[in-house]
Parts: structure tokens; sequence; C-alpha cells
């Protein structure tokens, strides 16, 4: 099934003849005893395991530990010796209090969507952190995550610690609030230490990031990402007022998407800044617009915010997926702040976003379209991504930066086991290939900007430019292929029998008006769930089934609002097998209007 947000629709399912229901049944059994197999029989004999089901096929050593309702839990073995350049921090939790996160399982083992189910509402514990010789008592405990990240206290928890909550004044270094990250969404754990420095650097108020081992109640953990915590006293060092309302944006939800958790704030029961952004995003003339968001909002740190996520492939982000923010009131300047965090899925991590991405303005947050519909907003996005790759967005510079934190981390890994240092060099090898393969991109794409749609006399234009993007195959096998048959330029799209979806994709600036995206399609060997679409990115249409043999003819109307408005041309296919060969020439732009 789809994840929501994915801006794909789910086929009908294909009707299977008895002996294929058959053969599926005998396949799922013998699945299932191997499973059963593998998690109660069998345990692994090297240092990763392949129990995490985190999705990228990292783990820990399962370790049977007897006791009520624990079964099968995540530990490593214990080195003899471990380097101590990181902080090793061991949380001690009483029996009872155990049971109480183990709770936590059945309420949380998908995300947090309302309210009622954010962080704070999670059970909370009171336990004991040490650190060395320094002992910490009556921190309050709660695991953390959403729907990537979660995993149950049985597991490789990610944690939340308050040290301040029950102890006033109670710090530790100097944060009375910390989150103990799993990161089971990134082998290399560097992709939200590095990237976080990247928006810091711009400006852009960021949590800072430090590797930690973990150990809990003596069942060894190993490494984890300790993010800094939001509250007053992150706040205290980027704003002369740090007592203005800090929201917490939730889970995949826009920011008046409906009532924000109040992260800290002296004034909860009042949202002044909320509500002049509000206002703001309603001024109807575009002149207006940028005059009042303005005044409303911080607009140089949200372009910044933005520009950095389009070149870092920060897909999960606010402007790209209202997801994975926090937003401020400033008080002293009476503007609201956005800023980052869940960055473990940046650079193309799991195939979620193409690094061959366009750099232009994410506008599927109502923030970020507000900003894309001014003129002022888009020319300041174009400036600042350009100042970004020029300053910090250099390819040499960031993959010596991943290089350093590796460096750091490798040897507490390879006291875990040669084979956990010797897969984490791989996945860094993966990383770096990836961080240079985008900046190529992104050189290639703002040395060819897009340039405004000149029609012909006839008020069409033939979109050219076209580029290949997979939105989602489970085993990364959508192909694509340019070919030419009887003087005819095709765009051939190739699924292998794993379900996928991908497509062509292709942007231009378009003046305010009505026009028609057209052009024909021709489907070969084709499922029966298998569809086609003409439409433009971010919004969904109804899909075409395959009809026949021959070109099919495909249209869509698009409205565009303001003058100068960027948007990119999706020629789609989905399915199971099969192929989709679009014929070029055919893909138009006409002005209806």
């Amino acid at each position: 099934m789809p994840r929501k947000g994915w801006n794909v629709i789910t086929p009908p399912r294909i009707p299977f003849p008895w002996w294929r229901q058959a053969l599926r049944a005998a396949v799922w059994s013998a699945f299932l005893v191997l499973v059963f197999y593998r998690v109660f029989l069998f345990q692994p004999s090297d240092e990763w395991g392949r129990g995490n089901r985190g999705g990228d096929g990292r783990g820990m050593r399962r370790e049977h530990r007897e006791g009520p309702g624990n079964g099968h839990s995540y530990g490593l073995k214990t080195p003899a010796s471990i380097p101590t350049n990181l902080s090793r921090l061991r949380i001690e939790i009483a029996p009872k209090d155990v049971e109480t996160l183990r709770s936590t399982r059945g309420m949380f083992g998908g995300p947090p969507r309302s309210p009622a189910m954010s962080e704070e509402a999670r059970p909370e514990v009171k336990v004991t952190v040490r650190e060395g010789t320094q002992v910490w008592t009556n921190v309050a405990l709660h695991l953390k995550g959403a729907a990537g990240s979660f995993r149950p206290f049985d597991d490789r928890p990610a944690l939340t610690l308050h040290f301040s909550k029950h102890v006033k004044g109670q710090r530790f270094h100097g944060m009375p609030k910390i989150s103990l990250n799993n990161s089971v969404q990134d082998p290399t754990f560097i992709s939200e230490a590095l990237c976080r420095e990247l928006y810091r650097e711009a400006g852009v108020p960021t949590p800072r990031t430090d590797h930690v081992t973990v150990v809990i109640n003596e069942r060894d953990l190993g490494l984890y990402l300790l993010t800094e915590g939001w509250g007053k006293a992150f706040l205290k060092q980027h704003f002369p007022d740090p007592d203005g309302n800090l929201y917490d944006g939730g889970f995949v939800r826009d920011v008046f998407d409906g009532p924000l958790e109040v992260v800290s704030g002296d004034s909860q029961e009042t949202h002044p800044g909320l509500e002049r952004l509000s206002a703001a995003l309603r001024e109807p003339e575009s002149t207006q617009r940028w005059t009042r968001l303005s005044a409303a909002l911080d607009t140089e740190r949200f372009i910044t915010m933005a520009a950095i996520d389009a070149l870092i492939c920060h897909w999960d982000g606010y402007p790209m997926n209202r997801n994975n923010y926090r937003v401020f009131e400033d008080r002293s300047t009476g503007r609201m702040v956005f800023m980052p965090h869940g960055l473990d899925q940046t650079f193309g991590a799991g195939r979620r976003m193409s690094l061959d991405a366009p750099v232009r303005l994410p506008t599927r947050a109502v923030v970020a379209k507000a900003i894309g519909r001014t003129v002022e907003g888009r020319t300041r996005y174009n400036e600042r991504l350009r100042e970004l790759n020029q300053s910090i967005f250099n390819s040499e510079r960031m993959t010596r930066r991943v290089r350093e934190i590796a460096a750091r981390i490798r040897p507490t890994l390879a006291a875990y086991g040669s084979t956990m240092a010797s897969q984490h060099d791989l996945w860094v090898g993966d990383m770096i290939l990836r961080i240079q393969q985008r900046t190529r991109s992104v050189t290639h794409q703002l040395s060819a900007p897009v340039r405004p749609t000149v029609f012909d006399t006839n008020r069409v234009i033939h979109l050219t430019g076209w580029r290949p993007q997979s939105a989602r195959n489970e085993s990364g096998q959508v192909r694509f292929e340019r070919s030419e048959t009887n003087g005819t330029a095709e765009l051939r799209i190739q699924l292998d029998g794993t379900y996928g979806s991908g497509s062509w994709r292709s942007a231009t600036v378009l003046e305010a008006g009505t026009y028609q995206f057209g052009g024909r399609v021709r489907l070969e060997g084709a499922d029966p769930a298998a569809w086609v679409s003409l439409r433009i990115a971010g919004q969904r249409v109804q899909p075409v089934q395959p009809e026949g043999s021959g070109w099919m003819p495909l249209s869509f109307t698009v409205e565009v609002d303001e003058a100068g408005t960027e948007l990119e041309f999706v020629a789609e296919f989905s399915g199971w097998r099969g192929s989709a060969t679009f014929d070029e020439s055919s893909l138009t732009l006409t002005r209806m209007d």
C-alpha cells in the first residue's frame, strides 16, 4: 500500500486464476515457515544480524532474555574494551517502568497522527542516567519516533530524555532535554549530523548532534545519535527573546491543518504570530501578499531552509511533505521562523527522491506555495539557491566532513565487530557517491535554468528536456530508455514484474491562464492493473487503464493563477509489468484562453 502523502493511486487487485492462487498460498506458507525458523530458532553469527526491520537490512544481534513478556530482544555483545572518544550512557529503568514502556508498542506501532498521540502523550517513566561517574536521577523518558523510526522497547527504541522536568535546573552537559535517535533509516549515522550543520551554517537555527553508545539495563544497544532537544534552552542560543511560542508541526500536517502542539512559550493560550501568518497567506493580491508575508514570516530563513531541502533531497521536510518541522514566534521581530529536523533520509537515501530531482522551490506546503506565487519570493529563492551552491553545497567539502564523522565513530563500531565496521565503510562510500552525484546534478541544473515558455502562432509548444524519475519499486527495477522508431523519438518506461511507478518529467515557466497538456502513449505487455497518466507534479489525476494496442491519446487541463509560475509536467506509468512508450514529439502544451 502506498504511504500517506505519496502522489500515487493504488491500482485494483489483479485477478488470479485458481492455480495461481494455490501457488501463491504455497509460497506464503513456505515463507512463514522460514520466518518462524529465522525469528525463533536461528541466531545470526555476525555482528549486525537482520532483525532490525528498519528497511535497510541493518540490525542488532538478537539475544534471548528471560522475563515476563520479554521474549527476544535486541542487543549487542558488549566489547571487552571500547574507545572513550564517544560518551557511553547507561540508562537504568525499574522493572515496572519497563512494562509501561513496552505498552507503548500497541499505542505507537504506527505514526502518531493526532494531538492525543503526540510525543508528550506517550507513556513516560522516571529513570537514572549514568555517564562515567556522573549520575542524573528522576530523568523523564519516553519512546519517540514516527512512521519510519519508531521501534518498540525490546527492539532498538528511539528515546527522549527530559533532565529538568522533575529536577529543576538539572542539565545534561548544559541541555535540559535530549533525544537518542536509533538511526534505523540511516545506516551511516551521518546524514542528520551533516545536514544539520549545513542549515546552521546557512543561518537556520537547528539543534546540535553528537554520537554516543547506549546501554539500557545492561542491554547494550550500541551506537546512537544524540540530538539537542527543542525548548527555551535551544531558543536562547538563536533568539534574543526565547519566550515566544514554539510549535511542533506533527506528523505530515500543514501548519494550519489543525491546532499545533505548543512545546514551550509564555503565552500558550494565544497565538498572534500564527494569526498574522494566516492572514498574510489569505491575501489575494500577489504584490501585497509578499509585503504581508515578509512582516509575518522570516522569509529569508524560510527560503534558505527550502533551498537546502531541495539541494540535499530532503523529501520529508516541510516544503515537500509538510513534515519534520518546528515553528517559533520570534517576538523580537514579530515573525514566525520555520526550523527543520528528521534529516535521516537525504541525498537519495531509500530512493524516495531522485538525485536528479529539480532544485526549484518546492510548493506542496501552504507557506512554500504562497512564497512561490510571488515574483519576489521566486526571485529571492533562485538567488539564494545559487548563493548556497557557491558557499556551503560543495562536494569536496561535504564529503570531507562525512569522512571526518565516519573516522570518529568507526573505532566504536569496530569494537563491536569487524563486520560492523567494514559494512559501515560501504554505506559511507555509498553516501559519498550520492553526494557527488547530487552536486553534479545541481551544477548542471543551475547552468541551464528554466526559461519562460514562448508559444508558436497556434499557441502550442513542444515540451523538451524530459528526465526520468522512479517513484517507487520494491526491487528498484524501473527502467527508462530513449529510442527512435521510424523517425519518432520515444520515451519508454519498463516494469519488470514488481509493482512500481516511473515517470518522465519536464519543467517550464508559464503566464497566468488555462493550458492543455497532451500527448500519446503506447502500452506493451501491461498487466490489467497498469495505468498511465499525464499530469503536473503535486496533483492527482484519474489514471487511464490500457485499451487495446497502438497509440492512445491523453490530456490534462492546467489552470495557472499567477504569472511566472513554474510547473513540472509528468508522463507516468504504474503497474506490475510491461512498458509504456510516450511519443516525445506529441507531448505538447496548448494555451486555451
